[in-house]
């Protein structure tokens, strides 16, 4: 009952995007496809499938197929208009066609609920969750409300989301109260991330908030169980509070988390402490907005395409980002939304990569410094093709008695990115937001970034 990632990582369907269907599996794709296109008499391609779950993931693997070769480079997060491939809604609804609502196992059931969701079988989906709520009805208190938590989290994670359809199967999961606490801190955190994504401050502070408040009505073991989420929920409330209320009530905040969580782990412990030092990690994120910062990039090679070596420049906002040329694939979605920034702002916004050297490049060691910048630089403005500019510094180091290289702060890690890996700064140097590069966060990127010129 306490390992809840394995759930959260079937149902949060967007974030799965850019993953290759294993060949086992490509026969099923292939085959649908011809059926689909060609309207010919095949056998069907899901006939050994046996239960709803087979069926779910079979979506998985078709979606993930769909997208491979479409979204690497290209994928956004609109999950108000998302929706799921046309050709993966049919070949899924074909296979939940293998199954009825009133004779599958019950613990089968949600499965079902998922797909139906996803396909757009509303009424099904409805039917099949009332069979679930009859079926769990007389069990646990707490298992029911992980069933309504899943159940809530399928909705948030469909495409297009029914937002008002999740609101109300949260407030269901309120309703049962205490003994769902745990889930209820879970759902209000999810859907807390889900609105700061969408740029809907005040929502996601309220969702936030509500999260906290189910967290108090846990069980003092659930609370030391969960302490985790709790700090999360802490965390997602930030970004709102900033937004909306500035940086001194973010700190303000912090300081309720404190009081709230250090009583969960031993005085005195090593675990207390770690409670501290993250708290004051995230003292580190208010401290800075609004801050200015005098001293510029430093680097020991430019990659420049304006010539200049001096950044951030006066007169133009720019959205610097802690950079490494060694990320592979999955900094593609962040790439993405620097090209669609770019594309709307072009020469009124300049983006930056900030990166240090580290003794080797795309996983091959190199022996000099300079070689690695310029490997950098040309792997991000050459190959990739990115509309920045790379400030590449030489890193100094030391060596452990056992060989291995030990990194020392940069110039650039101690004045910009000691609390996020991006940092959006006026034209005057001001720190305006600190986060990360994302098709999650692009929205609220977006927003501040118009605001800034507006602002000019």
């Amino acid at each position: 009952m306490r390992c809840d990632r394995g759930w959260l990582a079937s149902i949060v369907l967007v974030f799965t995007l850019g993953m290759s269907a294993s060949p086992a599996h490509a026969m099923d794709v292939a085959s649908y496809k011809i059926a689909m296109a060609d309207s010919i008499t095949l056998s069907d391609p899901f006939a050994r499938y046996v239960t709803p779950g087979q069926c779910k993931q079979a979506f998985y693997r078709l979606h993930r197929a769909y997208w491979r070769s479409r979204r690497r480079d290209t994928v956004v997060f609109a999950p108000l208009t998302d929706s799921t491939p046309k050709s993966v809604v049919q070949a899924a609804r074909h296979c939940t066609t293998r199954f009825s609502v009133d004779r599958v196992d019950p613990r089968q059931l949600l499965d079902l609920v998922q797909l139906y969701i996803w396909t757009g079988q509303g009424d099904l989906a409805q039917r099949a969750m009332d069979r679930l709520r009859l079926a769990s009805a007389k069990r646990p208190a707490v298992a029911r409300g992980w069933t309504m938590y899943l159940y809530a989290m399928t909705l948030l994670s469909s495409r297009p989301v029914q937002l008002s359809s999740v609101q109300q199967a949260v407030a269901d999961l309120d309703a049962m109260g205490a003994p769902a606490a745990t889930w209820r801190l879970f759902a209000h955190n999810q859907l807390s991330k889900y609105l700061i994504a969408l740029d809907d401050a005040a929502g996601a502070e309220n969702e936030a908030r509500a999260a906290l408040r189910a967290s108090r009505a846990m069980s003092l073991t659930d609370r030391i169980d969960w302490m985790p989420r709790i700090f999360n929920a802490y965390q997602s409330l930030l970004s709102p509070v900033e937004r909306r209320h500035g940086g001194a009530a973010a700190l303000t905040i912090l300081d309720t988390a404190l009081v709230d969580l250090l009583p969960l782990r031993p005085a005195g412990s090593a675990e207390a402490e770690a409670i501290r030092q993250d708290i004051r990690n995230e003292r580190q994120l208010p401290l800075m907005l609004g801050s200015s910062i005098d001293t510029p990039l430093h680097a020991s090679v430019w990659f420049s395409t304006s010539g200049d070596t001096i950044y951030p420049r006066h007169g133009v906002p720019a959205l610097l980002i802690a950079g490494t040329a060694s990320c592979g694939g999955g900094c593609y979605p962040m790439y993405a939304t620097i090209r669609r920034l770019h594309a709307k702002y072009g020469a009124h916004l300049d983006i930056v990569f900030a990166t240090g050297t580290g003794g080797f490049f795309r996983l091959q060691p190199t022996a000099d410094p300079l070689i690695e910048a310029d490997s950098a630089g040309a792997y991000w403005t050459t190959y990739l093709q990115l509309p920045v500019t790379v400030a590449v510094e030489t890193t100094s180091f030391s060596r452990l008695d056992d060989g291995r290289r030990r990194d020392a702060e940069t110039v650039n890690q101690r004045n910009y990115f000691r609390v996020r890996e991006a940092v959006l700064v006026d034209g005057h140097g001001v720190v305006r937001w600190l986060g990360g590069v994302e098709p999650t966060s692009e929205a609220i990127w977006d927003h501040l970034i118009q605001e800034l010129l507006t602002a000019q």
